[in-house]
């Protein structure tokens, strides 16, 4: 009974923490596309890219004015609080790991004796000229032999050279490279879960609640490049010494 409450206990907590760092993530995210998405429609608005031909086209451009960067501010929301528990997940199972290989004090295990068993496997080939070794001391000959031999009887070469790559194995960063080799794999099964979650992120808002708005500008695209670069706009009046100015 103490032992599932602990673990409850500990999902409960990791759970916690794991809504806490998507709520800081998404308000983040989502702040900093506000701006960035604030500065470009202002941009765009000097520009012209909103004006339309018509009252009814012009009303729908506002509203994607304001719709599109909504929209594109939840998703990049949702985005970054997505990334910031993957973030944290990967962490704790790099933590994970780290303490579990420290338990078993595998930085103790002896490369030199992991390197003296490497150096005794043999292929096949080197085998067998050893036993031709026996009565003639020519190595040379004995390797073609033995080669010849192995060849006639259809031995699949592609052992030996698995023989021959774990002779070249280099121990050296055996040690150092531990923690990083086991979490990297830990981690990169994780993160591919997760690139599905963005994925879906990205179709359902782009293909979801953006396609009317993609659908419009491109309808926009097409007119600009069969009428013109830009819809005109109402012309404005001005005074000018006592005169009044078409604009």
């Amino acid at each position: 009974m103490n032992s599932f409450t602990h673990l409850f206990e500990t999902i409960s907590t990791f759970g916690s923490q794991l809504i806490t760092t998507f709520m800081m993530y998404a308000l983040t995210g989502s702040v900093a596309a506000f701006l960035a998405f604030f500065f470009i429609i202002k941009r765009l608005s000097r520009k012209g890219y909103f004006d339309r031909p018509n009252l009814l086209w012009s009303f729908i451009a506002k509203l994607n004015r304001i719709y599109m960067p909504f929209i594109l501010m939840l998703m990049i929301g949702f985005l970054s609080g997505v990334y910031g528990v993957n973030s944290k997940v990967n962490t704790t199972i790099e933590q994970g790991v780290h303490t579990a290989i420290d338990a078993l004090s595998l930085q103790h295990i002896s490369t030199q004796n992991l390197a003296s068993h490497i150096n005794g496997q043999r292929s096949m080939e080197q085998i067998l000229a050893l036993e031709l070794g026996k009565n003639n001391t020519n190595h040379h000959q004995n390797s073609i032999i033995a080669k010849t031999i192995l060849s006639e009887f259809g031995y699949p070469s592609q052992i030996d050279d698995l023989v021959h790559k774990i002779q070249n194995i280099d121990l050296s960063a055996f040690q150092n490279g531990l923690h990083f080799g086991v979490s990297y794999y830990a981690t990169d099964y994780i993160d591919g879960i997760f690139w599905i979650a963005y994925r879906f992120i990205i179709m359902f808002f782009l293909f979801g609640m953006l396609k009317l708005s993609i659908i419009e500008i491109g309808i926009y695209a097409i007119y600009r490049k069969l009428f013109g670069s830009h819809s005109p706009k109402p012309q404005e009046i001005s005074v000018q010494d006592g005169s009044f100015v078409m604009s």
